[in-house]
């Protein structure tokens, strides 16, 4: 009876651990999604929304993220990623340290 306690306790605990591992993959894999970034009009007279500001941030930290992986960038998150710089990157607001991170992630 005890083996088969200690057996049920060891058992739980890996399928516990299995998962935690497919809920931590997918919160990384989300967290640096570059597929769809917020459409947001290059220049707006008085800004963004709130809510467009709030898409552009969440993007943005999705690409920081991405890039700090150790993984090269793929060539549809290069495509993206290099649209997303030359055609937004006025609403984006990226730093001269984050946009050299960007161009060498994009090499």
């Amino acid at each position: 009876m005890k083996f088969s306690k200690t057996l049920f306790i060891i058992l739980a605990l890996v399928i516990i651990a299995v998962i935690g591992v497919f809920v931590w993959q997918a919160s990384v894999r989300r967290a640096t999604d570059l597929s769809n970034p917020p459409a947001t009009p290059p220049f707006l007279i008085g800004g963004l929304t709130p809510e467009q500001q709030q898409g552009v941030t969440d993007f943005k930290q999705r690409i920081l993220a991405r890039i700090s992986l150790s993984k090269p960038l793929t060539e549809e998150e290069k495509v993206v990623v290099s649209y997303v710089i030359q055609t937004q990157g006025i609403s984006y607001k990226f730093s001269d340290e984050e946009r050299r991170k960007i161009e060498a992630a994009l090499k």
